[in-house]
């Protein structure tokens, strides 16, 4: 496969994956929750292994799996890269759209900082709580933007390895099964 080629179907790929994320981040938001928050922001992580596993199972089959596994790594590990880049320009967009998001969130972070007060000092000590009391109250957007977009990528990275070599074992471990003696 051409390498122009390739770059357009992972850029095809990137640009459905961040389409799924951004209908999560939508949703969760208009539904009256805080995508950000502590409950609802997990939810876009667990969806990067379905986005890149999701992709590579469909470039596998599509192209009858007459790829080798070079181009499938290339493939996988360019969605992990390219569809949280994608995402993070609709993600900047959102943040800056809905400003109240950051600040609730930043509350809610707080609050629980507090809350937990007594378990954090105890494992951490005073310095370190103090410390990260003073980090939360530096936080700002820019900030969250990355973290959300290197949390994407560190998940992509192993589940794009751990998909593609799924897709290579188990065919041939069903095909030796049910071969029936025919080679």
């Amino acid at each position: 496969m051409k390498s122009q080629n390739l770059f357009k179907t992972i850029l095809a790929y990137s640009l459905i994956g961040a389409l799924v994320y951004a209908v999560i981040l939508f949703g969760t938001y208009f539904l009256g929750f805080n995508p950000l928050g502590r409950q609802y922001s997990p939810l876009q992580a667990l969806f990067v292994p379905f986005v890149v596993g999701g992709s590579i199972a469909h470039f596998h089959y599509t192209t009858l799996g007459k790829r080798k596994i070079l181009e499938m790594g290339v493939f996988g590990l360019g969605i992990a890269i390219m569809g949280p880049l994608l995402y993070l320009m609709i993600f900047s967009l959102f943040l800056k759209a809905f400003p109240g998001t950051v600040d609730s969130y930043l509350l809610e972070a707080m609050e629980f900082l507090e809350s937990n007060k007594e378990v954090y000092i105890r494992f951490s000590g005073e310095e370190e709580f103090a410390l990260a009391r003073q980090n939360l109250e530096k936080t700002g957007l820019g900030v969250i933007i990355m973290d959300d977009l290197i949390k994407k990528v560190l998940i992509g990275f192993p589940f794009t390895i751990l998909f593609m070599l799924l897709f290579f074992a188990l065919p041939n471990y069903f095909r030796k099964k049910n071969s029936h003696g025919v080679k």
